[in-house]
């Protein structure tokens, strides 16, 4: 766990804040992933 936050939550900053903010652009991501997929084949179905 501690490995974990390391990586998520910088040195003082709040855990919960350092968490969530990464929830959210991990969230952010696969969504942006997920359309670049879908327009791929979207493109080779065309």
């Amino acid at each position: 766990m501690a490995a974990v936050l390391a990586n998520v939550v910088l040195f003082e900053q709040d855990v919960q804040e350092g968490v969530a903010d990464y929830v959210a652009e991990s969230e952010t991501t696969s969504h942006g992933e997920r359309n670049a997929i879908l327009a791929a084949l979207h493109a080779l179905t065309c």
